[in-house]
């Protein structure tokens, strides 16, 4: 008597799982950099003393935006 394994089964099923897990991924990180995006525009479009009113220079724009410190 023989045993017959179904591994083959699960190995499309994983592919097809990684590939949608993959393309969900990507829209998520295209997602994220257009809310940077826009958090960035927002904060240039500030006056200097709007910015100083906020306690930013407008040269650290970019890194508060991005390490998720915009006020």
């Amino acid at each position: 008597m023989t045993t017959a394994t179904t591994s083959w089964f699960t190995e499309p099923a994983t592919a097809v799982s990684n590939t949608l897990r993959g393309i969900r991924m990507a829209f998520q990180g295209i997602g994220e950099g257009l809310t940077l995006r826009s958090r960035y525009e927002e904060l240039s479009r500030l006056s200097d003393s709007e910015l100083q009113q906020r306690g930013i220079h407008r040269e650290d724009i970019a890194r508060l935006v991005i390490n998720g410190r915009y006020i």
